[in-house]
């Protein structure tokens, strides 16, 4: 199909409203987190090599009408709707999207780093996320720890991925118990993998947790675990 005719593709589904316009889609999850999270299949596209830092990103759709699943308003997981899969690429716009598939953005990205079981909580490199960006931004977890804690009264966030033959439980257990927040394999379960997003309200920070089936886009549950609840 040539740009052209790409382009036209999404613009017809777009008026047709058999998909969101990315614009419309990032304003609804700075706004309204949660609901944007119940919706919408979300994640991040990973860079090799790419450190923490403030980042121009990409928001795009998939332009997939069936590519992601959600649970019903009713029965949950047990009754699951088709629905739209958005994500952000890093630092160039997504190859083969068309300019009206996709829209710019600053995100603050937290960079999955290894870590072993010689790994201590004082050598955890963080990200503060200082700035007037809107949006935090990792890898999916999939046997990782998602940290958070507030120092000086800035939060700041890490991203660890056990390697040598740790396990996410031992990593998460390691990690547990020197104030900070730990998210890892145990809340989150095997057989399963997490997108984390924080979306900054006003001065604060709130993180979510997407949970989805391993291998799918089948969301299961969406949890807001900084501030708790």
């Amino acid at each position: 199909m040539s740009s052209a005719a790409l382009y036209g593709f999404y613009e017809e589904y777009f008026s047709d409203a058999k998909l969101v316009r990315p614009q419309a889609a990032l304003l609804q999850l700075t706004a309204h987190p949660r609901a944007f999270l119940n919706k919408y299949a979300l994640a991040c596209d990973e860079i090799v090599g790419q450190t923490s830092g403030t980042l121009q990103a990409y928001f795009y759709t998939t332009g997939g009408l069936a590519d992601a699943k959600r649970p019903g308003t009713v029965l949950k997981t047990h009754r699951m709707h088709d629905t739209e899969t958005f994500h952000f690429c890093l630092l160039n716009p997504p190859l083969g999207k068309p300019d009206n598939a996709y829209t710019s953005v600053q995100v603050h990205y937290v960079e999955m780093v290894s870590a072993t079981s010689a790994t201590v909580f004082n050598n955890i490199v963080w990200k503060p996320l200082t700035t007037n960006v809107q949006i935090m931004v990792t890898v999916q977890l999939s046997g990782c720890s998602f940290l958070w804690r507030t120092q000086n009264g800035v939060l700041e966030c890490a991203h660890l991925q056990p390697t040598g033959g740790l396990t996410g439980p031992q990593l998460q257990a390691q990690l547990t118990g020197h104030g900070a927040n730990v998210y890892g394999r145990d809340d989150y379960g095997e057989g399963r993998v997490v997108t984390i997003v924080g979306v900054k309200r006003g001065s604060d920070w709130r993180i979510y947790a997407q949970k989805f089936r391993v291998g799918t886009s089948e969301i299961l549950s969406v949890h807001r675990i900084q501030p708790p609840k």
